[in-house]
């Protein structure tokens, strides 16, 4: 981001928001796998990582903090605003490692090492891009730090998902 002086002056600028195009790092419809490694201040109720999406947030596929003092982390899918899949996982600490695989009837969440929590029903949805830091359909900005999101063209292994969040 550019810098803009505050003292004596009245200029503004709206949120950064980072949005990359799916076709721009060969992102696959049939099954993913997303990882972050991020925290959150507790100011937010629901703080967005990272989501998966098609304009306007009809269809996603998204990982966020929620809970009162975000200590929940939760992935969820919605396909032409039908929610398909959420899970999550509650009393985790303030900085979180979280891992979200999705095929279709097979979705998995782990975070900070725990146990997998699974659903096996559900679509995956048509995505063009994905947003981090903030779902461009809701007011859901992260207030916090990411160090790094990793996305996989496959879903990874339950056994995989707890070894990279531990």
């Amino acid at each position: 981001t550019s810098y803009i002086p505050t003292s004596g002056s009245t200029a503004t600028r709206a949120a950064d928001v980072a949005s990359i195009p799916t076709s721009a790092f060969g992102y696959n419809s049939d099954a993913g796998t997303l990882v972050v490694d991020a925290q959150s201040s507790s100011g937010n109720i629901n703080s967005m990582v990272a989501a998966l999406e098609a304009v306007g947030g009809i269809n996603r596929i998204e990982v966020r903090f929620s809970g009162t003092l975000n200590t929940n982390a939760r992935a969820t899918v919605v396909s032409n605003y039908v929610t398909q899949a959420t899970l999550e996982i509650t009393g985790l600490s303030e900085q979180r490692k979280i891992a979200f695989a999705f095929a279709s009837n097979d979705f998995a969440l782990s975070a900070n090492g725990s146990a997998v929590v699974s659903d096996t029903s559900g679509t995956l949805p048509t995505v063009t891009k994905m947003d981090i830091g903030e779902a461009i359909y809701s007011n859901s900005h992260l207030n916090g730090h990411i160090k790094s999101i990793k996305y996989y063209p496959r879903r990874l292994s339950n056994a995989q998902l707890q070894e990279l969040t531990t």
